[in-house]
């Protein structure tokens, strides 16, 4: 006996439904995902796009007050949704830019402080890379709001 499935999609005014046998639901939304992605890609280039997504999405629930705080998140950020255990200056740039975010004027000083006087980063494994540490993983999670 085959299960049946829907797929309810709300897009503003337009509702896109897919219903039917699970295998034909799965298959539709394949398609579809692809056309809606590929046409990302042509515009803003879909990769960034969702991450951007994911990063301000984020961002906006943290609410980070100040440099310090914001590289932390920023740290937290890459490690658990980009899947990079280190990161360096740039890809915290990265950040500040996808988000459209005025940069400390010397973000490298922000990072040896978020390191130095708080212990939220720790070296990584080549000179110029960092990895968050346990604390400020903890900090992120735990006195940031949820």
């Amino acid at each position: 006996m085959e299960k049946f499935a829907r797929i309810r999609l709300n897009m503003g005014e337009m509702t896109l439904e897919i219903e039917g046998s699970e295998d034909f639901v799965k298959e539709e939304w394949n398609y579809i995902k692809e056309q809606i992605l590929s046409h990302l890609k042509g515009v803003f280039g879909a990769k960034a796009y969702i991450k951007k997504d994911k990063l301000v999405e984020f961002y906006n629930k943290k609410r980070p007050r100040g440099h310090l705080k914001t590289v932390t998140v920023f740290g937290y950020y890459l490690k658990h949704f980009e899947d990079k255990e280190e990161f360096n200056e740039d890809d915290l740039m990265q950040c500040y830019n996808r988000l459209g975010l005025t940069p400390p004027k010397v973000l490298s000083q922000s990072i040896r402080d978020v390191r130095s006087r708080h212990k939220y980063f720790d070296k990584g494994s080549k000179r110029g890379f960092y990895k968050i540490s346990p604390l400020g993983e903890r900090f992120v999670e735990e006195q940031m709001p949820k």
